[in-house]
């Protein structure tokens, strides 16, 4: 039964509600721009890391150096967006001293280089506040060397001790966070998608809260307590349910006779499902 109730779904009107390159995508608190929306901006070199310090960037250049990626570590540079190729499938950019210079540009983003103002809005309205998490645990520590996480992080509150440049131009920005517990780690990801090929997991709204969750949602201690677990329950609201799953990837609406249900599915190549009537969870398959 359970089967044939979701295939009906799927035969019935459905509704993609959350493409990742999209204008309006619920990413992060600033609205997605594609990047020739962008032309006239600043953009940040991102930093060279680990074996990047021996073989330099994999797209950014001087202007004309065709086969000569620049070696040197250039991080922090502020450059210009001049123009986009998309035939060539090149950005082009220039310093303050006008000195040119061009990078590779996949038809979503332009690489080794990420958008200034996104780092300008976290910085202000981040950096040595509070959020909350999202997710349930996080890489330890301040680098990539570390490779252990901080576990049961879900709902937690934590600070932002620092917002910094990362090395991978697909997720921009390093939040370096401290728990209340004295922990410190961090995570990769972009306030806007912009100058991204950010997955579900690394969008910001699927990280953090920016105001504690517990002030906003009257549940009880019951609901509560499955939340934390990070474990959907049949039951649950739709609210609780989302606050553990985050948004879906695609979302389907089905009204019959008897009222209107919803199927949120998560994932493409392993999607999962989960069906909705009157505000509460009644089925899924994952």
């Amino acid at each position: 039964m359970k089967s044939l109730t979701f295939t009906l779904l799927l035969a019935i009107v459905s509704i993609t509600v959350f493409g990742q390159s999209k204008a309006g995508s619920p990413i992060g608190p600033v609205p997605y721009r594609a990047p020739e929306e962008t032309i006239g901006m600043d953009y940040f070199v991102q930093p060279l890391e680990g074996i990047f310090l021996k073989y330099g960037y994999t797209g950014l250049r001087k202007r004309g150096h065709e086969y000569d990626n620049i070696k040197t570590d250039l991080s922090g540079k502020i450059l210009k967006l001049v123009s986009i190729d998309t035939r060539a499938k090149k950005g082009y950019l220039k310093d303050e001293q006008n000195e040119e210079y061009e990078t590779l540009f996949d038809g979503l983003s332009l690489a080794d280089v990420s958008l200034l103002s996104d780092l300008e809005y976290a910085k202000k309205n981040f950096l040595n506040k509070p959020l909350w998490m999202h997710i349930d645990d996080f890489f330890a520590g301040t680098d990539d060397s570390n490779k252990s996480k901080i576990e049961g992080a879900l709902l937690d509150k934590v600070t932002v001790i620092d917002i910094i440049p990362s090395d991978v131009s697909t997720l921009p920005l390093r939040f370096v966070l401290k728990t209340q517990k004295g922990e410190v780690g961090k995570v990769l990801t972009s306030v806007s998608g912009t100058n991204t090929r950010l997955e579900r997991r690394d969008w910001f709204n699927n990280i953090f809260f920016i105001k504690d969750p517990k002030l906003t949602y009257n549940f009880t201690p019951e609901v509560w307590k499955i939340v934390k677990s990070g474990n959907p329950k049949i039951g649950m609201p739709i609210d609780a349910f989302k606050l553990i799953m985050g948004l879906p990837t695609h979302m389907y609406t089905t009204t019959t006779v008897n009222g209107a249900s919803q199927q949120w599915i998560y994932g493409d190549t392993y999607p999962s499902y989960y069906l909705f009537e009157r505000g509460k969870l009644v089925a899924m398959h994952r």
